[in-house]
């Protein structure tokens, strides 16, 4: 698929972005185009989709998620969970980008609302 994007290539940066754009375009965005040494480079993003429950969210993650929810802090989570608090901070985060939220306490506000 990207050979044949990169052969149909019009010959300046943005024309490039228009070619391959229609064969991703359900899955990535692109960033940006540029040429070096006479390669064409094309930086693009996964779009992933949110997730609509928690039940769309890996389990390591809900689980600290869950726990999250019942007030306890990093720490005490780190504790019942048998993991260390940087692991329970890592994950809180991962779930939280993958909801596209910024952080704890908003992520905690929409799995208790189910969505926001």
């Amino acid at each position: 698929m990207f050979e044949e994007a990169r052969e149909s290539c019009a010959p300046d940066s943005s024309g490039a972005a228009r070619s391959v754009s229609p064969a991703v375009s359900a899955k990535w965005t692109v960033l940006e185009t540029f040429d070096s040494d006479g390669t064409r480079y094309i930086v693009a993003r996964e779009d992933r989709p949110r997730p609509k429950s928690l039940a769309d969210i890996p389990a390591a993650e809900r689980s600290v998620l869950e726990c999250a929810m019942r007030g306890l802090a990093t720490k005490e989570i780190a504790h019942v969970l048998a993991i260390s608090d940087a692991t329970v901070r890592v994950l809180l985060m991962r779930s939280a980008r993958r909801c596209r939220l910024l952080g704890r306490r908003d992520l905690i506000a929409w799995a208790l609302q189910g969505q926001p």
